[in-house]
């Protein structure tokens, strides 16, 4: 192709580039698209070099800078603005993810409480008594694990530790994978037939008679209670048996390995929590006063409880043919 005059109209500058003869035309305008501009070249081979060109050829072709500086790469400013989206996009994610795993959780833990709470009617309609606590530091290889404690014809030896999930049957964990805890009144707990009422029991006059298909009769009353808060407002009265999930933060649980978690510093996750008498080496409540609390959750409060009161189990074992 014969040497070519051009001008070249771009950079807010105009360059006027001679090949020494007579030859084709070329204006270059920068298009707004990045990587594109439109030549207008005259292609009629060697003439003057008037102006305007006879014949004139409009097209589109690369523009190599934009598209050099194009492939350099990302600047800072967008990488940052990337990643801004995409944390406020992952937070808006798992923000409501985590609040519904939660959730789901907890449902998992109330549906296994009324599980366990019905496999201890249909044990008592049995047994014609409440299974005595398993031993809450057994690590669950240990062949006694989750197996009710041992029991005389007064009751359990031990009426508090956790779940006797082997004993009913039932899962060993809540949905957090902390066993549940399980307290028992001691007038429940007596094999039949039973042999004489406890003081202050039945105290009726003429006296019922014993009965002999359960361990407890009609008059008998728990000793177990409810309250709303340390020190509050009575929920519940004269139980027979309380379960207690220990939630999410687990504080007080017992591990599968018989190892207990730490408690928070919440007076009413404390109350809930089972301790060892250093005189008789028992797992009690803390409080000693076999209250426990049961209230809407808090940022430091999450238990999960269930109970069976005293005329509920009476009107089952009446129903199973266990009493009068």
């Amino acid at each position: 192709m014969p040497a070519m005059n051009s001008w070249s109209l771009s950079d807010w500058g105009l360059i006027h580039d001679a090949g020494g003869r007579c030859g084709s035309f070329a204006f270059r305008f920068a298009l707004p698209r990045p990587a594109m501009r439109l030549e207008i070249v005259n292609n009629d081979g060697p003439r003057s070099s008037s102006w305007p060109p006879p014949i004139l050829e409009i097209r589109q072709t690369p523009d190599l800078r934009a598209l050099s500086a194009r492939n350099g790469g990302f600047t800072l400013t967008e990488v940052a603005v990337v990643l801004i989206i995409v944390g406020l996009l992952l937070g808006g994610v798992l923000g409501p993810l985590s609040a519904q795993n939660d959730l789901r959780a907890t449902n998992e833990t109330k549906a296994a409480l009324a599980e366990i709470r019905e496999a201890l009617f249909g044990y008592a309609a049995a047994k014609g008594r409440l299974p005595c606590p398993a031993n809450p530091e057994l690590a669950n290889n240990d062949v006694s694990a989750g197996v009710e404690g041992s029991y005389i014809s007064t009751g359990c030896a031990n009426l508090a530790g956790v779940l006797p999930w082997v004993t009913l049957g039932v899962g060993e964990t809540d949905a957090w994978g902390n066993r549940f805890s399980y307290v028992v009144s001691t007038k429940f707990t007596r094999p039949p037939p039973l042999a004489a009422f406890a003081s202050g029991e039945c105290t009726g006059t003429p006296p019922p008679s014993l009965p002999t298909s359960a361990g407890f009769a009609l008059c008998t009353v728990g000793d177990l209670s409810i309250a709303n808060t340390a020190g509050g407002v009575g929920v519940a009265s004269g139980l027979t048996v309380v379960v207690v999930s220990h939630g999410k933060n687990g504080g007080g649980a017992f591990l599968t390995s018989g190892k207990q978690i730490p408690i928070s510093s919440d007076n009413d996750e404390i109350e809930n929590l089972l301790i060892k008498d250093s005189a008789t080496g028992k797992w009690k409540n803390a409080g000693f006063d076999k209250v426990f609390i049961k209230k809407a959750p808090t940022v430091s409060f999450d238990d999960e409880l269930t109970w069976i009161s005293t005329p509920l189990l009476l009107s089952r074992m009446m129903s199973a043919g266990k009493l009068p």
